[in-house]
């Protein structure tokens, strides 16, 4: 083992009938004084549970003896055993191991994965992934859009801004350790923004002022009004749905001189139909109407 370096124990039971509860511990004498009961010795431990295999991982301390040394692993049932305890069932190995001296950090780290876009807007996008593994430790993330290097974090996701609308980007990341190392790419995500809403009219934002029309960086647009009708000609794209709707002459109606009146002598109920009308353009629809 290389001091500085970080490793990892799997531990991987086996039971010839029952499955029992086993507590495992592993102790290293780094400073080879014959004990396990210096600071940081311990380098893992795992509370009784039947799960197989297990396992956890350790740095070698800087300051640890350059030598051969002893590595004693445990496991006993039902609970956490120290490491020179007596109990009943359960097994004690040791292993001899060497440690030496920290040389060049030569070992890239893993690729980063999983990396995906989400929350996509006109004007950008977040960016997320599982991180990297090293033997030392990832420090930080080279985040790339078409090919060019655009950010450095240390977490695991960045906002990318400043794109433009309806534009693909193709983005990948490159995980770094503190030795200068650098992983492969991360798998390719290309996503591609959204266009800017327009209004009803087919103007663009920031050309009206009124209602929002919708959409993270549209501006309001105006309203628009469909099929307003006052019946002054005829039944404004209406239909009669009876016989008893007619256009009548009167001081009371709502614009002009014309009404539409509505009257039931047969017994059944009448009605009147608009047209069909497309509103998908719009952001929010408003229906009003007036009687007398």
């Amino acid at each position: 083992m290389t001091k500085g370096t970080q490793y990892s124990v799997t531990i991987t039971p086996t039971w010839t009938g029952t499955v029992y509860s086993e507590g495992y511990s592993v102790w290293i004498d780094y400073n080879r004084d014959g004990d396990f009961s210096d600071a940081g010795e311990q380098v893992f431990t795992q509370a009784p549970t039947q799960a197989t295999p297990v396992s956890g991982s350790f740095i070698v301390p800087t300051n640890a003896v350059e030598n051969s040394t002893r590595m004693r692993v445990t496991l006993s049932y039902n609970a956490n055993v120290g490491p020179c305890d007596s109990f009943q069932y359960g097994e004690v190995e040791d292993y001899t191991i060497i440690i030496q001296a920290a040389g060049p950090d030569e070992e890239a780290p893993s690729s980063p994965t999983d990396l995906t876009a989400s929350n996509t807007t006109e004007t950008s996008t977040d960016l997320n992934w599982t991180a990297a593994t090293d033997n030392v430790g990832v420090s930080d993330y080279d985040v790339y859009q078409d090919g060019v290097q655009i950010a450095n974090v240390i977490g695991t996701s960045v906002q990318v801004t400043g794109l433009s609308e309806s534009t693909t980007y193709s983005f990948y990341v490159i995980a770094n350790d503190a030795a200068g190392n650098s992983s492969p790419q991360s798998n390719i995500v290309n996503e591609t923004t959204l266009s800017v809403p327009t209004c009803s009219d087919g103007i663009q934002n920031g050309d009206e002022t009124g209602v929002d029309c919708g959409g993270s960086s549209c501006a309001p647009c105006a309203t628009s009004t469909s099929n307003e009708g006052f019946f002054e000609t005829g039944l404004d794209g209406w239909t009669d749905g009876g016989s008893d709707v007619a256009r009548v002459q009167t001081t009371n109606s709502y614009e002009g001189i014309w009404s539409i009146r509505i009257r039931d002598n047969s017994g059944t109920a009448s009605s009147m139909t608009s047209p069909t009308y497309d509103l998908s353009d719009y952001e929010s629809v408003e229906i009003s109407g007036s009687k007398k």
